[in-house]
């Protein structure tokens, strides 16, 4: 027989470890604190509010939203998946994360059934995208690192804040013209040359790239076009503290018809010349007659 879980704490006080095993349906119908939470690997966990814990949050089985809600860890503890994520209404539920110093990890899909809404996640240490996901919107913040080893489709914009380093080759991708951002602006370089960065659109705008680290940026295939005639192509920015390197792939603005898009590559490190020889005389030129009026050229 299978028996289903449903916790309801309603006690102000937390609780110590969470342990839920059922190869049926675990669901958290409200807001949950804890000293940590763990779940099996069969069956689902349907979460429908806030779950807060001091150390780790371990799903091992599906995880289903049913609204929006909050994962915390206050003590940073680790946020990991090691099972599929998915939404209850295609990009209606949100998912905010924050891990603190610890760790948040994706192990399998993330809105492969039911997409997400708005994913953010806060964390100082490392969040792992290491499979697929879709949702409306991808945010991280400013500290720590993004590693990213499966491709990431949004409807919307894609905002990275922390340094970000692509561990496959993968594609970055917004259907719906929204932007992608790289705002390392902390330290540390962006990294994108195992994948491809495709903010085009084929029935409108295309929409932006623009990445500003303070280290070096090193790029594949950037891809803002717009393939219809009225469409216009979005810009890429690049920015960097150090160096820029785009000889692994090509950088797309394009239009059919339409406006293409800016161009912009601005760093602040340039190669040091070769060392020069050391000066000789210079030689007296030869004596040229006189130019006419009709021999000039301007540049």
């Amino acid at each position: 027989m299978r028996l289903s879980l449903i916790i309801m704490p309603h006690s102000t006080q937390s609780l110590g470890n969470i342990t839920a095993n059922s190869n049926a349906s675990t669901t958290f119908n409200s807001t949950v604190k804890a000293a940590t939470i763990t779940t099996d690997a069969g069956g689902t966990t349907k979460i429908n509010g806030d779950i807060t814990t001091a150390g780790n949050q371990t799903y091992n089985d599906i995880v289903i939203l049913s609204n929006s809600v909050n994962l915390t860890t206050t003590n940073n503890g680790n946020l990991q998946f090691n099972n599929a994520i998915d939404g209850t209404t295609a990009g209606t539920e949100n998912l905010t994360l924050n891990s603190g110093t610890g760790n948040i990890t994706f192990n399998a899909t993330v809105g492969n059934t039911q997409f997400l809404g708005n994913i953010i996640a806060n964390s100082t240490a490392t969040t792992n995208f290491n499979n697929t996901v879709k949702a409306a919107t991808i945010t991280t913040d400013a500290g720590g690192t993004t590693k990213i080893s499966g491709d990431i489709t949004t409807t919307g914009d894609q905002t990275y804040n922390d340094i970000v380093t692509l561990a496959n080759t993968v594609a970055l991708s917004s259907t719906n013209n929204g932007n992608l951002t790289f705002n390392n602006t902390i330290d540390g370089n962006i990294d994108t040359s195992a994948g491809k960065l495709d903010a085009s659109s084929s029935n409108g705008d295309g929409g932006a790239v623009r990445i500003d680290a303070a280290g070096n940026i090193t790029t594949n295939n950037i891809i803002c076009s717009a393939q219809i005639t009225t469409g216009k192509a979005g810009a890429i920015e690049l920015t960097s503290g150090g160096a820029i390197d785009t000889k692994s792939g090509i950088l797309n603005s394009s239009s059919v018809n339409g406006a293409g898009g800016e161009i912009s590559l601005n760093a602040s490190s340039k190669a040091s010349p070769p060392a020069s020889p050391p000066e000789s005389p210079p030689e007296s030129p030869p004596e040229s007659p006189p130019e006419s009026p009709e021999s000039r050229f301007y540049v």
